[in-house]
């Protein structure tokens, strides 16, 4: 069973997380990692082909771990928007501030049991609440996890296995208990497959940003406002996320990283991507507005250590061979997301497995892993700064539809980025 995590922002302010579970199973039972900075955390069941429960008025399951905005757990049942029953819940049990904790929830269709708990070991952890409705929702196919405070960030809950139990709150797990990894999909797929947005000609080096002054991310992002839609807020969360960074990076350095990592709602208003759409262009006086903030996460970037001889992976729905011919040798002039794992280019949203598509396999010289400083840490994310230069190694067309191009980081003949 692999379970598909889609992201949607509804009305600006609900975040919500839909789990669509590919399993015939009648009990499932999802752990995750929460931390409350001032907001309810929910999650909320509802039956097959219903995606989100915001917009529709089908009956839903609605369980809340308590935050600072309330005084107590409980699961309600609604129905046309209608509360029909709330369960409180006998130990009140509240996300303290900045605290975080690992919680469990399971759900049976059939038998109408809805339960959670808190703690990893759900064979021996205690149930916080329980509660069995006599007209449970049939077909249970989405889940869903939210905060229901705007000033919440959604990306604090970190999804960590599903696993399917039976009975629910048994005392022991059976011999045969299982766990499956959450695979998150359409996160950074653009960013593994922007080459073809690469302008495939050589431009002027980047600089100007070395010479700036090292600064606070508040004071790097000044510049950007009426650049990048919404970036005070995702700079607050940014920061809010690198409390203790690692790598010996700063907070400032750690948070500027995680910020480039964060895909907002539409990916054309992403920092990411409106900052490599300005690297590409010709016109470098551009880039001034983004001389702070560059100067603070290529400082970050610098300190990760360089990961040399290794080969990482890129890819494209359509042919792209005539562009890259044996010998050539081009310049991707944005920051450059590959992964270390090939299967992940099978998602739709990437390669997927049918019609024409590019493969590139990439020779690594200087690549950076930012799972420690990225919004996303079970991606395991690999960036090439930008202005790294490749030679085309070699092309292979293993069938018709389908072309592979080797790559290997050289060092160009002048600098085309400043060090910082």
């Amino acid at each position: 069973m692999i379970a598909n995590l889609c992201f949607n922002v509804l009305n600006g302010h609900d975040y919500w997380l839909s789990l669509t579970l590919n399993t015939t199973d009648r009990i499932n039972r999802l752990i995750f990692d929460a931390i409350a900075p001032g907001g309810d955390i929910r999650v909320t069941f509802s039956p097959i082909n219903t995606k989100s429960t915001y917009q529709t008025n089908i009956p839903v399951y609605n369980l809340v771990i308590g935050g600072s905005c309330n005084s107590s757990s409980y699961i309600r049942r609604t129905n046309n928007s209608n509360a029909v029953k709330v369960v409180e819940s006998s130990e009140v049990e509240c996300l303290a501030e900045k605290e975080r904790c690992t919680y469990w929830f399971s759900f049976d269709s059939e038998s109408g049991w809805v339960t959670y708990g808190k703690g990893t070991d759900t064979r021996f952890a205690k149930a916080l609440l329980k509660w069995q409705d006599p007209s449970p929702l049939l077909n249970l196919r989405y889940i869903g996890l939210s905060n229901y405070n705007y000033k919440i960030n959604f990306y604090n809950i970190r999804t960590l296995a599903i696993t399917n139990l039976a009975p629910p709150l048994a005392s022991t797990a059976s011999a045969g208990e299982k766990r499956y990894l959450v695979c998150i999909t359409s996160i950074y797929a653009h960013r593994v497959s922007d080459m073809i947005e690469e302008p495939n000609r050589m431009m002027l080096p980047i600089e100007g940003y070395a010479q700036q002054p090292l600064v606070s991310l508040e004071k790097a992002i000044a510049p950007l406002i009426l650049i990048v839609p919404d970036i005070e807020r995702k700079t607050w969360l940014a920061i809010e996320n690198s409390k203790t960074p690692a790598d010996g990076l700063t907070s400032g350095e750690s948070a500027s990283i995680i910020l480039y990592s964060m895909e907002w709602s539409k990916k054309e208003e992403s920092l990411y991507y409106i900052l490599n759409s300005t690297l590409r262009k010709e016109k470098r006086d551009l880039l001034q507005p983004w001389f702070l903030y560059l100067k603070l996460m290529l400082t970050g970037l610098g300190k990760l250590p360089s990961i040399i001889g290794r080969t990482f992976f890129r890819g494209v729905k359509g042919d792209f061979s005539k562009n890259y011919q044996q010998g050539n040798k081009i310049v991707w002039w944005g920051f450059s997301s590959c992964t270390s794992t090939i299967n992940v280019l099978e998602q739709e949203e990437i390669l997927g497995k049918t019609g024409v598509r590019t493969l590139f396999a990439i020779e690594s010289k200087s690549a950076k892993d930012i799972r420690h400083h990225s919004i996303y840490p079970d991606e395991n994310e690999i960036l090439f700064l930008p202005a790294t230069q490749f030679e085309v190694i070699g092309q292979y067309q293993p069938s018709k539809n389908v072309f592979i191009i080797q790559l290997q980081e050289t060092e160009p003949l002048y600098p085309l980025r400043h060090p910082v």
